[in-house]
């Protein structure tokens, strides 16, 4: 059966050992990425934390009877951006770098999710990736980033496979 958790292992060695999403977060944060397989979100993270990738589950769909296995995982990226100010006249002013970098960031860890996914030896294809961007609790920013795999299924297989 296809789980959130399966996709949680693929990706995590990949984004834990990137060297560009290393460099990036050096360069401007002055220490690289802190990857986590789950957090106490009653705790929300602070500059101490940051910046890091949180891996969680998400939902998953199927039975017996379906014709498709899905499974969705949650990846939320937090910057912690007290360096630049959240008000601001336009977002592309010296000020507002938490756009750029939020942005750039989340390029950063799509590029080593896919290529994490490709060298992992996933024989389930990806879905779907979805965005967004939350500032609410400046200057900590999250970037939700939702992937969803899907793998038909095959009656009499013990496991989803791909048609």
């Amino acid at each position: 059966m296809l789980r959130s958790y399966d996709i949680i292992a693929a990706l995590r060695s990949g984004l834990s050992g990137d060297s560009t999403l290393a460099t990036w977060c050096e360069t401007n944060y002055g220490r690289r990425q802190i990857v986590h397989q789950g957090w106490d979100f009653q705790r929300a993270p602070t500059d101490a934390d940051c910046p890091c990738i949180v891996l969680r589950p998400g939902a998953e769909a199927g039975g017996p009877l379906a014709a498709r296995h899905s499974a969705k995982a949650i990846i939320n990226l937090c910057l912690w951006e007290a360096r630049t100010s959240y008000h601001t006249v336009s977002y592309r002013s010296p000020e507002c770098l938490w756009v750029e970098h939020a942005h750039d960031f989340a390029n950063l860890v799509w590029t080593a999710m896919l290529s994490a996914w490709s060298s992992s030896l996933c024989k389930w294809p990806i879905k779907s990736v979805s965005c967004e961007y939350n500032d609410a609790a400046f200057p900590l920013i999250e970037i939700a980033q939702i992937i969803e795999v899907e793998a038909q299924t095959c009656l009499g297989a013990a496991e989803p496979t791909l048609t």
